[in-house]
């Protein structure tokens, strides 16, 4: 009874969040339509590099924001219509990185049902995110060089 309560609410929840103005998609394999019409259209892939629960704003009118981390870094939009197009990635998760995500381009659609890939940056960690990670590395290389040390030799 309680997994369908939960399962009830996460449908209620993602149907509010698909009525207001922004699409949503889920972390698996994102992807979103821009139009219906596939005719003179091309695709856009992005490489998102540890993006997770971020937002795509494109032409300042089509807002799409992606659940989860996608699988394998990729996010699609398919149906792009001919001309120019720009779109912006942000996401406002600051820590463990220096500065909130913002990174936006522009990309040339010639409708011939070609496939644009983009690859965007990657984000950058803060100084204290890598010293603790330096430190764990640093104390785990200690541990192992104390235990092969005290053990027994035959």
């Amino acid at each position: 009874m309680k997994n369908y309560l939960l399962f009830v609410l996460f449908i209620a929840l993602f149907t509010i969040s698909n009525s207001s103005s922004a699409q949503t998609a889920l972390w698996l394999f994102p992807q979103v339509h821009y139009q219906d019409n596939s005719e003179n259209t091309s695709t856009v892939k992005l490489k998102t590099n540890r993006l997770g629960n971020f937002q795509i704003i494109m032409d300042d009118s089509i807002e799409i924001r992606v659940l989860g981390y996608p699988l394998f870094n990729r996010f699609a939009i398919r149906n792009v219509p001919v001309g120019n197009h720009t779109i912006v990635v942000l996401q406002n998760k600051l820590w463990p990185y220096k500065e909130r995500y913002k990174y936006g381009f522009t990309i040339q659609s010639n409708g011939d049902g070609e496939e644009i890939f983009v690859v965007l940056p990657r984000r950058r960690y803060c100084n204290a995110y890598k010293i603790v990670n330096g430190a764990i590395v640093a104390a785990c290389g200690v541990w192992i060089y104390l235990f092969n040390e005290n053990w027994p030799q035959r």
